[in-house]
């Protein structure tokens, strides 16, 4: 593996949270490789690249003359730019405060997952992250002047697949509490099953009410892993912040968390998503502290006016995130947008027309005047370099787009038809696109599926394991080789050929009944039981086999008393 990366600024650094690697940087320009050549892919790789004026807000414009559109990604942060003209244009840390709806009452619940595949080091930093929370919190709370702010309290949510809390009610953060927290971390295991998120959120929601607009919920949510209701979640998540203001803050955990629930759980509620690869109690204690101040801080909302009104002829056909989630002092902003330009051919300078205005928002700019006191233009794109040809800034965009319309689950039928137009021009899977074909024919053994365990890597750190591992993955082949080449329909030769190599015949199983079909329902297939990591990678023993072992067993058992009995006769004609 090799990157060769070009900046628009001096590349000052690049490192990587969890993999060695070689560099070379001269200026804008880096190459970067991996310093032992390879690695067990057990885990992510994350490059980062430190350049010189990261925080200014920048755009870059791609063309793509197939499909007569443009894709533009427009990053930055509101509070770190650098802002050229009238100080009237400056961005204060004022203007981050509650917008109308001034909090005199905050609770903070940390929500802690304790599911099975927490067991190890995960386990192990969460007690100690949570512990550093309760006592960041406390001492915040402490140092502060008497009626300078909200009143605090805080809860722990425990969950698996069932959820307990630590206290009957939101406590006041104090040394009492506090050792009642750190009592708790001692004896706090992964021991609680499943990973069934939806439900301990539910118990959450009712404590953020909207007849109540001086108080909010804040949510911290510690969690690695992944649950089957993402879309409920969102969903009722998105509620409740649009008529509480409850924000929900996430830690995703480990190289196995499922980036897409964590990340879109915070977006739609207002919050800010960090991810810690690998479990060292370090560096979740810096995340979960990185949660912590921007729970106590207020926000930044901000929207986008893409300029289209002055260029006709563009349209525009979706941005992501939309909504954009609000900015906090230390969190920056990256949005995509996909535009349709005019049929008529248009001149190359009429391109850098389009202009893009970020300005915080505010439901009632009389009430509300610091909603005019910032607004940021910024030119698309913001330098030549940064506009080209091609489709990959178009692929992430519409990747974005189309798993945004996806949620929208108020008017699914309204963006059915874009995320399937989309998803075609870009060349993106969705969830409209991604078939499975099955080709019916002879089959083989009475066409009965046959078990076979594929060998595969256990994500770093996955319920304890240390370093690279094998678990036995049981997957049903319940399409064999034989009904894939029969009669009726068929692959492609050149993707039979790829599926002749990538499934070898399975080797002779012993003799016996028929494996009982897994994985399989009337009209389809269904998603085969989670795999059970282990060491071990292996056929399991034929009922046959099993009897044999059995019999063999007994055997030994037999001749073991015939012995025993021999030796003591003999012992006892001996003494006789």
């Amino acid at each position: 593996m090799h990157i060769d990366a070009e900046m628009v600024s001096a590349v000052t650094a690049v490192e990587s949270p969890d993999h060695q690697l070689k560099t070379q940087v001269d200026e804008r320009t880096a190459h970067v490789e991996l310093l032992d050549g390879s690695t067990a892919p057990d885990r992510d790789l994350i490059v980062l690249f430190h350049v010189s004026d990261a925080w200014q807000p920048r755009a870059l414009l791609e063309e793509d003359p197939a499909t007569n559109t443009v894709a533009v990604m427009l990053a930055g942060a509101p509070y770190r730019s650098r802002v050229e003209g009238p100080p009237g244009n400056a961005l204060q840390p004022w203007l981050f405060r509650d917008v109308g709806r001034p909090i005199t009452q905050q609770d903070i619940i940390f929500v802690v997952d304790r599911s099975g595949s927490m067991e190890g080091p995960k386990m192990e930093a969460a007690r100690d992250a949570l512990a550093t929370f309760v006592k960041a919190l406390e001492g915040h709370v402490r140092s502060r002047t008497p009626g300078s702010g909200p009143a605090i309290r805080f809860n722990v949510l425990f969950f698996g697949s069932s959820h307990a809390w630590l206290f009957p009610e939101p406590v006041t953060p104090t040394a009492e509490a506090r050792d009642r927290v750190v009592e708790a971390c001692s004896t706090m295991h992964a021991d609680m099953g499943g990973t069934e998120l939806l439900a301990a959120l539910r118990d959450i929601f009712p404590m953020a009410r909207a007849d109540r607009p001086s108080s909010r919920i804040d949510v911290l949510l510690l969690t690695d892993g992944e649950i089957g209701d993402t879309d409920a979640a969102l969903k009722e998540a998105r509620e409740v912040h649009a008529s509480t203001g409850m924000r929900l803050f996430t830690v995703g955990v480990g190289s196995d968390v499922s980036h897409h629930l964590v990340r879109s759980l915070a977006n739609v509620a207002g919050g800010v998503v960090e991810f810690v690869q690998h479990a060292s109690e370090r560096r979740l204690e810096n995340k979960v502290l990185l949660q912590l101040g921007r729970a106590l801080s207020p926000s930044l909302p901000i929207e986008a006016d893409w300029g289209t009104e002055k260029a006709p002829g563009w349209a525009l056909l979706g941005q992501y995130p939309d909504p954009i989630p609000s900015a906090f002092l230390d969190t920056g902003y990256v949005l995509y947008a996909i535009f349709r330009k005019p049929a008529e051919p248009t001149s190359p300078t009429s391109m850098p027309a389009l202009r893009a205005t970020l300005r915080r928002k505010s439901a009632d700019t009389e009430t509300d005047p610091g909603s005019a006191a910032w607004a940021r233009e910024v030119k698309i794109p913001s330098a030549p370099q940064l506009r080209f040809q091609g489709r990959a800034l178009h692929q992430l965009a519409a990747r974005a787009l189309i798993r945004q319309w996806e949620e929208d689950s108020d008017e699914p039928q309204l963006h059915a038809e874009q995320v399937v137009r989309l998803s075609l021009e870009a060349g993106v899977m969705s969830r409209s696109t991604s078939l499975l074909l099955v080709a019916e024919g002879p089959a083989v053994g009475e066409g009965r599926p046959q078990r076979h365990e594929v060998p595969s890597n256990v994500p770093r750190d996955y319920g304890g394991a240390h370093g690279p591992a094998l678990m036995a993955m049981r997957v049903p082949s319940a399409i064999n080789r034989a009904a894939m080449k029969g009669a009726g329909p068929v692959a492609p030769a050149g993707l039979q050929a790829q599926l002749d190599a990538a499934m070898p015949a399975p080797p002779p199983t012993m003799p016996g009944p028929p494996q009982p079909a897994q994985g399989v329902a009337k009209g389809g297939l269904t998603p085969p039981s989670p795999p059970t990591p282990t060491l071990r990678v292996g056929r399991p023993l034929s009922p046959l086999g099993l009897a044999g072992l059995v019999l063999v067993c007994l055997g030994v058992v037999w001749l073991l008393g015939r012995l025993y009995r021999a030796r003591t006769a003999k012992g006892r004609h001996a003494h006789s």
